[in-house]
């Protein structure tokens, strides 16, 4: 089995490769190979891991065919195009980070070149493979009722919004995360109620609806929610709060590969440490999932759906 990292950037270089050099998704994939016209051709390392080869285009690369395992992570308005050229050359396994496009018809033809290709998608959603998360998720299910929720994802992400321009908003960067677990959580969203990004102000500089987004979410039982995330924030904060009839629920999610549990509280209990390696899970699942629990975790509709939301909540914003 290969792997072929395509955009070897952050995403790729730090997260994925890592994940699964570090997991037992290490030794089923063979070899590991990048494609990236921006960096330069030959051997690169990453992480303290092996030489792996970049290649300048998908052309480039030898031999492709069904069993290799794509990860999608240029940025999110070049999805669509990467997908289409991996289809035509024989690519059927392809792991598409967050968000799956920047628009809701790129999402709908991504999905349906995919699906007529016979091709299995792997949106990336790395909450519903959270432990935290999945704790929250069987309290509800156990008919625990939330009148509302709160979840902050927040970091500094000042010197990359200002090295380059990869995403255009603070839309484009947490809220994909949180939208989806939303949706993984508490169902459909049919309505943003409010939603506003700010720019990104530093040094002098400023970068318009970097600096954070905020938008407030209905969902089809009625149940409203708040999702927030900053982008110049001092310290990382990942935290769901759900203000449920007999007590709140809280869980602090990993927020870097370096962090590897979850805390959780529910109401005045004890604050219990769970596991949870979320990215590292999601990437596992997609390498070895069957189909059923592919349909379930890898939905391919919610990412669709996800993308209709951040565009309804850019449109309210007023963010291009």
């Amino acid at each position: 089995m290969r792997t072929v990292l395509v955009g070897y950037g952050h995403a790729a270089r730090d997260l994925h490769r890592v994940a699964i050099e570090e997991s037992v998704v290490g030794r089923l994939v063979t070899d590991m190979v990048a494609v990236d016209p921006a960096y330069p051709a030959g051997p690169a390392r990453a992480g303290g891991g092996p030489d792996l080869t970049v290649y300048a285009t998908l052309g480039d690369l030898p031999g492709i065919d069904g069993s290799d395992v794509f990860h999608v992570t240029v940025p999110p308005a070049g999805h669509g195009s990467v997908v289409e050229e991996i289809v035509a050359l024989g690519g059927r396994r392809i792991v598409v980070e967050k968000p799956l496009t920047t628009d809701g018809p790129a999402a709908r033809r991504m999905a349906k070149l995919c699906a007529d290709a016979g091709a299995d998608l792997f949106p990336v959603a790395v909450w519903p493979f959270s432990s935290g998360v999945a704790r929250v998720r069987g309290l509800l299910d156990a008919g625990r009722r939330p009148l509302h929720y709160e979840f902050e994802q927040s970091k500094n992400r000042i010197e990359r919004t200002l090295g380059n321009t990869s995403h255009s908003s603070a839309f484009e960067v947490e809220l994909p995360h949180q939208v989806l677990a939303a949706i993984w959580l508490f169902g459909d969203i049919t309505d943003v109620l409010h939603a506003e990004a700010r720019p990104l102000r530093h040094a002098g500089r400023e970068v318009p609806h970097a600096g954070g987004a905020y938008l407030v979410v209905r969902h089809s039982s009625g149940l409203t929610g708040t999702l927030v995330g900053h982008l110049d924030k001092e310290r990382r904060t990942r935290r769901l709060r759900v203000v449920c009839a007999d007590g709140d629920v809280e869980v602090a999610l990993p927020c870097s590969r370096d962090e590897t549990s979850s805390f959780f509280k529910d109401g005045a209990g004890p604050v219990l440490d769970l596991p949870d390696r979320p990215l590292t899970e999601c990437l596992v699942s997609a390498y070895t999932a069957g189909p059923a629990e592919s349909q379930a975790r890898f939905n391919v509709d919610m990412h669709v759906h996800c993308i209709d939301v951040l565009e309804a909540a850019r449109g309210k914003a007023g963010v291009p």
